[in-house]
């Protein structure tokens, strides 16, 4: 199993386009998974007392592997491969800061250790040990941030975000989120993985504590606001989302009936050079819209990556229509006005576009299809024998294509790919001989 999930997190970031350009020797490499917690939480009065509860009760642990809560440690362990591979002499570090329990023993129950993961220089996590309020201290970095959306601030903070000084100079930030909802943010990928999980506990928490829910808001929009800043002051530079397993009632079978019904048992990657289009894709799987994300849009908006799925390509072994599903958010009456906002971004629209192939045909070295396609068609994908040959996302109905050194003699399959914006995908193949 550890090899299957070492060639999976390679083929991901190979079709993704690699590392090589983002890692070069020499450099400091900050990875962040997520280890936000180690228990499922469930609904009712255990929901609420979340924040008071003992973190690492025996009854709640999840299982070291494949939780779909945390990156599984073989996924990051794979990605510190790939780094070293291209950055032999440089450093390495794995740095969190947990939403639950303190970071350094969640990294230890999650097998976050040399052992297991060699090639690390250090785990970090990210001011456990530091000054509580010390916004003067030399491992912090303060920051202004020029389009802030958090509007309310606490006071010692002084209109500044405060980052780990390793983290936020480090050379490249690899941010390795886990395929899942939430219910205060609608979906929880790379983004929001550094957008708030890499801020320093010692400043965003309460005294001996990680989480940041009584220091920052997490209403709908205050928590997109905080992400979207604390983001654009430090964006990734490659993302990677562990879907070995997928949980909804993200992100700790919040509300959940059991954490049995919270897993998803997806057995996907996603990689990407662009973190924002890697959330998109992410969001559509889970069901979420994401452009009814706020701090998507936002950063889409600002030129940080793109949320227009028909802009966007996905290659792989797999489509979005074949995994995507239905991520329920939490229940009960505390759950669901936990996550009130989110339910906002959430669609219901699982449909394929209708796809109709009047004719296709090669002539003079150009192929042509004739197709009656549905309105909320956003986008066509055009393959030939099982190959990725063009994407068109107007003129639909009389489409055109003249392949680069034409097209050896002989037949082919053609398989015409209808997209709405949402990944829904209809699709025909046909056999036209040449």
């Amino acid at each position: 199993m550890d090899a299957e999930v070492r060639e999976l997190v390679r083929e991901a970031v190979k079709v993704a386009g690699g590392l090589a350009g983002i890692v070069e020797d020499g450099q400091v490499v900050v990875i962040k998974p997520n280890v936000v917690m180690t228990r499922a939480v469930g609904g009712g009065i255990k929901l609420l007392m979340t924040i008071f509860d003992d973190p690492f009760r025996e009854s709640q642990q999840v299982p070291e592997l494949v939780n779909g809560i945390t990156t599984d440690r073989r996924v990051t362990r794979a990605v510190v491969e790939l780094v070293r591979e291209l950055n032999p002499s440089g450093k390495v570090y794995v740095m969190e800061c947990a939403g639950d329990g303190l970071t350094s023993e969640n990294f230890r129950r999650m097998g976050y250790t040399h052992e297991n993961i060699p090639g690390v220089d250090d785990f970090v996590a990210i001011g456990e040990d530091g000054e509580h309020r010390n916004t003067e201290a030399g491992d912090l970095v303060a920051v202004e941030v020029e389009n802030r959306q958090y509007k309310k601030l606490p006071r010692f903070l002084k209109d500044k975000y405060y980052f780990d000084k390793t983290y936020y100079s480090a050379d490249v930030i690899i941010s390795l989120g886990c395929v899942k909802n939430h219910m205060c943010a609608a979906v929880s990928g790379g983004i929001k993985n550094v957008g708030i999980g890499a801020r320093p506990a010692c400043i965003y928490a309460p005294r001996g504590r990680t989480g940041s829910a009584l220091v920052i808001g997490h209403g709908w929009k205050p928590l997109n606001a905080f992400i979207h800043d604390y983001y654009s002051a430090r964006p990734a530079d490659f993302v990677l989302s562990d879907g070995l397993q997928g949980l909804s009632y993200g992100p700790a079978a919040h509300g959940a009936p059991g954490y049995d019904q919270a897993r998803m048992n997806l057995r996907i990657i996603l990689a990407s050079k662009d973190p924002v289009a890697c959330d998109a894709v992410q969001a559509c799987i889970v069901g979420v819209d994401p452009e009814r994300v706020p701090c998507l849009r936002d950063l889409a908006d600002e030129g940080f990556g793109t949320i227009d799925t028909s802009r966007i390509t996905v290659l792989g072994n797999a489509r979005v229509d074949e995994v995507k599903k239905p991520f329920p958010l939490a229940r009960g009456l505390i759950g669901r006005l936990l996550s009130r906002g989110p339910r906002k971004a959430v669609y219901g629209d699982f449909s394929a576009p209708e796809l109709q192939v009047e004719a296709v045909s090669f002539k003079d070295g150009e192929l042509s299809a004739s197709l009656k396609v549905d309105p909320k068609t956003t986008k066509i994908e055009l393959q030939i024998d099982g190959r990725l040959a063009a994407t068109v996302v107007e003129g639909f109905e009389d489409l055109r294509y003249r392949p680069p050194g034409g097209i050896p003699g002989g037949t082919h399959a053609v398989t015409i790919l209808a997209y709405d914006r949402f990944f829904n995908c209809g699709h025909r193949s046909v056999e036209v001989v040449v």
